[in-house]
């Protein structure tokens, strides 16, 4: 049997949830597969291989003449039992990714709408009105429209998990028909904002929004009883394929210690088998990550010899990046940078305002320090990743350390740069900038810092990208704007 891709399973389970939820009922139909297809972001393969997950599972017939039926009858007792057994398990994870997400995404939200054309918004503002349409797939559908005027790949990936995770699930809750009618009207109101050109009030549906989903999901709890002593299931996500996430993990892992310097320039791995050994994989998994460190520049074969570390001079010989894997490594990595910049000012500036004195003073002595080895363009980096320790949304932590493993990717981009004193020259200013920041309590101004440096970055690395003729579909200009 051919193995069903991750995007064909979260399918299946999404339906499944909302099959157990009373969504669909004994006797509906679900959605044809060209329908499905156009309220999710998948292809009608994608749909056709879910669809029959289900018939293999009992959960439906499929026939031409009536098209996929329901054929489990639950009862309002098992419907119920369902959703509290799914969200007894998140409500930890649901509370706190609820409260994440204006942090993360207001002012990714605001840009998107900004930038959305007139066609594009009366096309939205069509499809919020379709009530044929489940609010669930008309929210999605929403969002990633809004969001993929800023080209993000990435970014794309991160709402999907968080739609598949937390609002498709609530919102598919049958006795919940108030909510939806209020979550789509704001909604609706927020896209005819737009068409104003009102964007006071375009800022203030979009905070509603999620005060508004915030306050419908802990009302919803006080209704539940959660034992202390139940499992408890985290929100995760990948920003790869699972059947690529363990190669691409490992090889960051790899690039990390070299960098720390834990494996010296121009000295060798371990052989295939130790080495394989000690990261707990396959040796055909480490062939295929070593791949990956050949193609990016970091590592070289000698035959006979072994594995080398790469001087960080010479990784542009030993770079190929006329790869497919390497263009998309350093797409990943602007990507990154890019959600990083739209979401880190309000993450920074309330982390900051919630760390004890001696948390600051040991932030202050790494940003001198980095300042001291003459490393003055690992200062955003360094401070970002200080801070996300002390972030308290387990979400936000999450999330930014699966972005900040993607800026390793720009370790390929050292031996493109002409002149590294020149960067180190560039940004010498910076730490004592921050520092003083700092020492002044003054966080906004430390975070719009940290802000401005991370978009001066995502423009170097993009006319570096683009020298080597790599394709930037990202749209950098809002970031300009911003």
């Amino acid at each position: 049997m051919k193995k069903n891709s991750d995007l064909q399973n979260i399918i299946y389970n999404m339906l499944v949830t909302q099959i157990k939820f009373g969504t669909y009922l004994y006797g509906d139909t679900l959605p044809y597969i060209k329908e499905m297809s156009s309220y999710l972001p998948v292809s009608p393969e994608t749909i056709r291989g879910a669809y029959n997950m289900l018939k293999d599972n009992n959960y439906i017939i499929l026939s031409k003449n009536v098209g996929a039926k329901v054929i489990v009858n639950y009862d309002n007792d098992q419907i119920n039992q369902h959703i509290y057994n799914f969200f007894s398990t998140r409500k930890e994870a649901l509370l706190d990714l609820s409260q994440s997400m204006p942090l993360l995404f207001n002012h990714a939200q605001f840009i998107s709408l900004k930038t959305l054309s007139s066609i594009s918004i009366e096309e939205i503002e069509s499809l919020i009105k379709k009530s044929d349409i489940l609010v669930p797939y008309r929210s999605i559908r929403f969002f990633l429209e809004i969001y993929s005027t800023l080209n993000n790949e990435m970014l794309t990936r991160l709402i999907w998990w968080i739609f598949v995770f937390f609002h498709i699930p609530f919102l598919s809750i049958y006795k919940k028909n108030h909510i939806l009618k209020k979550y789509g009207h704001i909604l609706l109101q927020m896209i005819q904002a737009c068409k104003k050109n009102d964007w006071k009030l375009v800022q203030s549906y979009i905070d509603e929004t999620h005060n508004f989903i915030y306050h419908a999901l802990d009302d919803f709890y006080k209704e539940i009883p959660i034992p202390s002593s139940q499992k408890k299931i985290s929100f995760t996500w990948d920003t790869y394929k699972k059947s690529d996430q363990k190669r691409y993990s490992l090889a960051m892992d790899i690039i990390k210690e070299i960098s720390s310097g834990y494996y010296l320039e121009g000295s060798f791995l371990p052989s295939l088998t130790t080495l394989a050994k000690s990261k707990n994989i396959s040796v055909s998994t480490l062939r295929r990550t070593l791949d990956i460190l050949k193609n990016i520049g970091a590592v070289k074969s000698i035959n006979g010899v072994g594995t080398q570390i790469v001087p960080k001079d010479e990784i542009k010989v030993n770079c190929d990046f006329s790869q497919p894997i390497i263009q998309k490594c350093l797409l990943d990595y602007l990507q990154s940078m890019y959600i990083c910049a739209l979401s880190c000012k309000k993450i920074i500036i309330i982390t900051l305002t919630n760390m004890q004195p001696i948390q600051i003073n040991n932030l202050i002595i790494s940003l001198k320090h980095f300042k001291d080895i003459n490393r003055c363009e690992l200062v955003t980096y360094a401070a970002l990743d200080y801070i996300t320790n002390y972030v308290s949304f387990e979400t936000i932590k999450t999330i930014y350390t699966k972005l900040f493993n993607q800026f390793l990717w720009g370790y390929s981009l050292c031996g493109v740069i002409e002149d590294i004193n020149m960067l180190n020259i560039n940004s010498r200013s910076n730490p004592e900038y921050l520092v003083n920041c700092l020492n002044a309590l003054d966080y906004e101004k430390f975070a719009e810092k940290i802000e401005y440096l991370l978009i001066k970055d995502i423009i170097f690395a993009s006319s570096q990208l683009s020298k080597l003729n790599i394709k930037i579909p990202l749209n950098i200009k809002t970031l300009l704007e911003q």
